[in-house]
């Protein structure tokens, strides 16, 4: 019997993947004389055991895994079982749904904008979306880039079930924000909200 996708599983996973792509990513300054590691035929049989080890303790009945460098597909490839019912293999191939994953590759992007000076975590959010509103008229000039990240706007948590089915744009996406009621303390409360992370 299969145990349920349970947080330690979560972040066993997360914490894997950070670690590979921290030993695998480039490196802004580099000397002339240093090369990037090269993913050797050993490196993938070590890679693939610990992804088997893993699956088999936490009982994940399939994934897939990819290498990336330099924007090149070192490596990809399918474990397991996408379904347990059918016995249907898990390729490279197969789609599925990543959820709130997401939102640590978000967080990181917005980070690398941040580095970059194009943006800044203190910035009203109003300075890069002109259009911007909530239901505060108050509120609204005081959220920053930092409070869409960190949830503490003080609009009412919201997951977005208006629009997991069906088409949206980013114009639906501001209307359901502006129409949120404000129900927390700004910059104090945390309140999950997939709208306003989505900006």
């Amino acid at each position: 019997m299969l145990r349920p996708f349970s947080r330690a599983m979560f972040t066993m996973f997360m914490t894997l993947a950070l670690i590979m792509a921290l030993v695998y990513a480039p490196t802004r300054v580099t000397a002339q004389t240093q090369t990037q590691p090269q993913v050797t035929d050993a490196i993938i049989t070590a890679f693939e055991k610990l992804i088997q080890e893993e699956m088999d303790y936490f009982h994940v009945p399939g994934m897939a895994a990819v290498i990336i460098q330099n924007g090149k597909v070192l490596y990809a490839k399918g474990f397991g079982l996408r379904s347990v019912e059918t016995g249907e293999a898990f390729t490279t191939q197969t789609q599925f749904r990543i959820g709130s994953t997401t939102k640590s590759m978000t967080s990181l992007l917005i980070a690398q904008l941040v580095d970059e000076g194009k943006l800044n975590w203190d910035d009203p959010v109003t300075k890069y979306y002109p259009d911007f509103r909530t239901s505060s008229e108050e509120l609204t000039p005081k959220i920053r880039v930092r409070d869409l990240m960190g949830m503490d706007t003080g609009l009412k948590p919201e997951g977005m079930y208006s629009f997991q089915w069906g088409e949206w744009d980013v114009a639906d996406l501001f209307e359901a924000v502006a129409a949120l009621p404000v129900t927390g303390e700004f910059d104090v409360d945390f309140a999950y909200n997939n709208d306003v992370y989505a900006l």
